[in-house]
Order: C-alpha cells, then structure tokens, then sequence
C-alpha cells in the first residue's frame, strides 16, 4: 500500500507516531518513537531498548500506528504488519535516521549503534483509517485487499 502524500507530509511535520501493540495475553501497549522516517511503502523507526514493544512484535507482527495533529484536529491509525530490517536496510535506516538527529541524543544513538543494541522496525501499512474527530472519526479510508488483511480487519 501506498502512504499518501498527507500523511507522509503529517508525518513530516509532526515527527512523532505512537505505535500500538498486544503482548501474548492480549494486554495492549502504546509507545511513541520520534526516532523515524519513511517511504512511499514503509514507516521505519529505530527500537533502542529491549522492552514490551519488541516482544509484543515478535510475538504478533500486526501493530496500529496513530499519527496526528492536536491543534487541526486530524490525524490517521495505520493498521499493518512489522518485520525487524536487516543487513544493507537496517544500516540504511540507522544512517538516514541518525543524520536527522538533534544534538542532544546524538550520544545515545551512537552508544547504541556502536552495541549494535538497536533494532530497526519495519511498518508495511494495510489499512489507513480516519482519527479526525468529526463524523467520519474511524472511517475506513483505504485497505489492501489480500486474503490476510481482510481476515484480520474484517473489511
């Protein structure tokens, strides 16, 4: 699936998505990353520590992602399926991450890329919901159309 143009430029502009995740009792789990970049196809993002989240990814790939903007009331859930880059990608990411990275954490991306102590999450969007707070709040906007999304989302 394509990301439109308005939620690559949300993304541009706001630099932060919160990522949700279930864990193997079905609990959720939230966490923001602010450490990320995208394609036409792909939201990257770098998992520094080895906590719920990455647990939960391997565990169940499929994850929602919420990106928005408070003050213009919009915003978009991305439903879809993470995988953990490798090789030539992952060093691809963490270059093109890091040289976006202000100052004050740059230390602790260097720390960590020198322990190799960091993943670099793959999100492959398969349907992109509405999260504006008007009526069309949770609207379906776009879904890919394969065996295993339908059955997973229902649509």
């Amino acid at each position: 699936m394509i990301i439109p143009d308005g939620i690559q430029k949300l993304m541009e502009q706001e630099n932060v998505v919160v990522v949700g995740s279930i864990d193997k009792k079905g609990i959720s789990n939230v966490s923001p990353r602010s450490s990320i970049t995208w394609s036409n196809s792909y939201i990257y993002w770098l998992e520094f520590f080895d906590h719920k989240s990455r647990e939960n990814f391997k565990n169940n790939p499929w994850v929602s992602i919420a990106i928005f903007n408070t003050p213009k009331q919009r915003g978009f859930q991305l439903k879809g399926k993470v995988v953990f880059a490798e090789n030539l990608e992952k060093k691809k990411i963490v270059y093109k991450i890091t040289q976006s990275t202000p100052k004050a954490i740059e230390k602790i991306y260097d720390e960590k890329i020198r322990n190799e102590d960091l993943e670099v999450i793959r999100f492959e969007p398969h349907a992109i919901y509405s999260l504006d707070p008007r009526q069309e709040a949770g609207r379906l906007l776009a879904i890919d159309k394969d065996k295993e999304t339908t059955s997973k989302l229902g649509e």
